[in-house]
C-alpha cells in the first residue's frame, strides 16, 4: 500500500449494522465490516476504494454518504422496517506504517471542519456474522447503480424511509421497466408479479394516500387502504423480485 486507507464509522441501530457487515462483507464498491484495531473497541466502518480520490476526511465524508445511500436502498428492500445507517462523522486513516489515526468532521454553521480526535463516542459494533448465509447479488446491485440509471433511479426512492410518493415513484419506474421487457421476453423469463389482489390494493391505496377524495376509487375510503409499513413491505418485496429478475435476465440460462 502506497496510500492512507480510510474508514468511515458508522451509526445504526445494533441489528441493521449487523445485516449490512453481513450483507457487504463481500468485495465490491462497498465494503462494510467490523475494524477491532481501533482505539475504543471494535466498530461497524464503511470501506470503498472510491476514497482514495478524495483529497480531505471532508471529501471522504461526503463520498461516504453518496455510497451509503445506496447501501440504506438495498437494506431496504432486505429489511423495509430497517432504520437507515449513517456516518458518524469519525474517520480512522490506516497510515503506510501501520498507525491508525482517528479525525471527526463536524458540521458548524454549515460549514464542514477538520479536528484532531479529542474524545470518544460510541459508535454500535456489528454483531457476531452468520457465515452460512450470502451470495454476492445485493453487492452487484450497488455496483450496478453507478452504471445504470434504471437502477440508480430506483434506489434513490429507498435511500431514507420511503412515503407513498416515493414508495409509488419507486413502483412506476419498475413497472415501466418490466412492461419493456414483456413484449421480448419468452414466456419462461417472464416477471413473476405479486398476486394480483395485493397489487390491486396496493395500487388503490396509492390513490387514496396521494390525492384527494375526489380522485380516489369508488368506494374506497382511508380506513380500507393499506397502511404505510404495508406498503413498505409489498414495495420492498417487488424490488428484490425486479432486481433478481434483472440479475436473471443478464446471466446465462440456468439448467432447469
Amino acid at each position: 500500500m502506497t496510500v492512507s486507507q480510510w474508514s468511515v464509522l458508522l451509526e445504526g441501530h445494533p441489528f441493521d449494522l449487523a445485516d449490512a457487515c453481513d450483507t457487504f462483507r463481500q468485495p465490491g464498491r462497498v465494503v462494510i465490516e467490523v475494524a477491532d484495531d481501533l482505539r475504543d473497541g471494535p466498530h461497524a466502518v464503511l470501506i470503498s476504494e472510491a476514497f482514495s480520490t478524495a483529497g480531505d476526511a471532508v471529501e471522504v465524508l461526503r463520498i461516504a454518504q453518496h455510497l451509503l445511500d445506496r447501501v440504506n436502498a438495498v437494506l431496504f428492500g432486505l429489511n423495509p422496517d430497517r432504520i437507515p445507517l449513517r456516518p458518524s462523522g469519525w474517520l480512522a486513516e490506516r497510515r503506510i506504517d501501520g498507525t491508525v489515526g482517528m479525525q471527526v468532521v463536524e458540521h458548524i454553521h454549515e460549514t464542514l471542519v477538520v479536528r484532531d480526535r479529542v474524545a470518544a463516542t460510541h459508535v454500535g459494533p456489528c454483531a457476531e456474522q452468520n457465515d452460512q448465509r450470502r451470495e454476492a447479488c445485493e453487492v452487484q446491485w450497488v455496483n450496478d447503480s453507478f452504471s445504470d440509471d434504471t437502477f440508480a433511479d430506483v434506489l434513490s426512492f429507498f435511500r431514507g424511509q420511503p412515503d407513498w410518493l416515493e414508495l409509488w415513484k419507486a413502483f412506476e419506474t419498475m413497472r415501466a421497466d418490466i412492461n419493456r421487457g414483456a413484449g421480448r421476453l419468452p414466456e419462461a423469463r417472464a416477471f413473476r408479479w405479486p398476486a394480483k389482489p395485493a397489487l390491486s390494493h396496493f395500487q388503490m391505496s396509492a390513490q387514496v394516500h396521494r390525492h384527494s377524495p375526489q380522485k380516489w376509487p369508488d368506494g374506497m375510503t382511508s380506513r380500507d387502504a393499506m397502511p404505510l409499513d404495508e406498503a413498505r413491505r409489498f414495495i420492498a418485496d417487488l424490488f428484490i423480485r425486479w432486481a433478481e429478475w434483472r440479475d436473471e435476465l443478464q446471466s446465462p440460462r440456468r439448467p432447469s
